[in-house]
C-alpha cells in the first residue's frame, strides 16, 4: 500500500499497479489467489496459468497467515496456501490517499478488496456475467476504450460495495437457490 497525496489516478498508475500485482502473483500465492474466486482470481487468471493452482500447498510455513487449514471430518488436517491481508492489497491495487480533510486518509482500490466483495450481493460463489461486466467495464474505461470516467477511478470500500449491491431480486434469487441446494443436499447426501 502507497500513501498518495492529491493525485489523480490514470492507465499509467494502472499499469505500474499491474506490474506490482504480476510480482507479487509470479511468487507461491498466485496459486493461492487462483483458488481464491472473485476479483482476486480473475486478477490472477490474466497473469497465471490455470495449472499452477492443480500442483498442490507449495509446503508447510512457520507463519500461520500463509497457510488455510481445516480439519476434515476423519480428524485429518488439510492444508493450502493462502495469501496475507498485505497480498490481497497489493492484488487488488490498494492505496492510502490523503482525503483533503487535514491528515485524514482513506484506503482506495483499483479493484474490491476481500472483505467488501465477499457477501456482497455480487459475490455468488462463481464468475457471473453480472461481476464479468463491471470488471470489464472497469478495465475498458482504465484503457479508455470505454467512456465511463467513473469506472476508472479508484473507489474507497464505501463506494464498492454500492458498485457490488447488485439488484434486490437477484438477491433473492440467489438466496432461494441457495436454500434449495442445502435442502437437496441434506435430502440426497449422508452424513
Amino acid at each position: 500500500m502507497q500513501l498518495i497525496d492529491a493525485h489523480t489516478f490514470d492507465h499509467v498508475d494502472y499499469w505500474f499497479y499491474e506490474k506490482e500485482s504480476e510480482s507479487v502473483l509470479s511468487q507461491w500465492c498466485g496459486c493461492a489467489a487462483l483458488l481464491q474466486g472473485g476479483f482476486v482470481w480473475r486478477i490472477a487468471a490474466n497473469v497465471l496459468s490455470v495449472e499452477c493452482a492443480l500442483n498442490g500447498p507449495s509446503g508447510i510455513y512457520k507463519d500461520p497467515c500463509h497457510m488455510f487449514s481445516v480439519w476434515d471430518q476423519n480428524g485429518q488436517l488439510l492444508v493450502d496456501d493462502e495469501l496475507t491481508p498485505e497480498e490481497y492489497e497489493v492484488i487488488c491495487g490498494n492505496y492510502l490517499c490523503y482525503t483533503g480533510r487535514g491528515n485524514q486518509m482513506s484506503k482506495k482500490s483499483w479493484f474490491p478488496l476481500l472483505h467488501v466483495y465477499e457477501g456482497s450481493r455480487e459475490d455468488h460463489g462463481r464468475w457471473t456475467e453480472s461481476i464479468d461486466t463491471i470488471y470489464t467495464n472497469r478495465i475498458g474505461a482504465i484503457s479508455g476504450s470505454c467512456p465511463n470516467a467513473a469506472f476508472c477511478e479508484l473507489l474507497t470500500s464505501t463506494m464498492w460495495r454500492l458498485r457490488l449491491r447488485g439488484t434486490p431480486d437477484g438477491h433473492r434469487a440467489v438466496k432461494h437457490w441457495e436454500e434449495l441446494l442445502c435442502e437437496f443436499l441434506s435430502l440426497h447426501i449422508s452424513h
